[in-house]
């Protein structure tokens, strides 16, 4: 299995111990089991009758960073947390039939021609991307808080090629929330 495991000799051993797992046998998350659950609240997953409009190719996971300050005393520099900020995160699907309607859905929420920019508590929801164990006993949700489709790209057309179009949609959001269930 991937990684290894630090001795513990010493207290910070010990506090290490804390943080591993019970069983013997430890279950890892891959990057080919995933799902998104939801886009911007429109639910994906286990609706009677639905079929899925999404053909998942990558999505990009959420990046936090966070800023620091640093402070000048008497012989020390001290440094404390700032600012927490969010990259974008970006998926990638293949088009498939009915996914024009759903983009221009999206991009109706946020702008149109005649009223320009929407309301951002019409066009702001959540999305919620899925990753999984192998077995599907466990998994982490990152949901992206108030998210809005930022840029929307249909891939190019091209007669010297035969791979499938994409659609690739970048997602802002204001932030996001990790669980897991095991």
């Amino acid at each position: 299995m991937p990684g290894f495991i630090v001795g513990e000799s010493t207290e910070a051993g010990r506090a290490f111990a804390f943080l591993r797992l019970s069983s013997p046998n430890r279950e890892y998350y891959t990057n080919f089991f995933w799902d998104v659950a939801s886009i911007l609240e429109f639910e994906l997953i286990n609706q009677k009758g639905y079929e899925h409009l999404l053909a998942l190719k990558e999505c990009k996971l959420p990046n936090i960073s966070i800023e620091e300050e640093k402070i000048m005393g008497s012989f020390s520099e001290y440094k404390f947390a700032k600012k927490v900020s969010y990259d974008d995160v970006s998926m990638t699907w293949y088009d498939t039939t009915g996914m024009v309607s759903a983009i221009n859905y999206w991009r109706s929420l946020m702008f149109n021609n005649t009223s320009g920019i929407g309301f951002a508590d019409d066009y702001k929801k959540s999305t919620k991307i899925r990753a999984y164990t192998s077995n599907g006993s466990s998994s982490q949700t990152h949901e992206l808080v108030q998210s809005w489709p930022k840029s929307i790209k249909f891939s190019d057309l091209s007669y010297t090629s035969s791979d499938i179009k994409t659609v690739e949609v970048t997602l802002s959001y204001d932030y996001s929330v990790l669980t897991e269930w095991f």
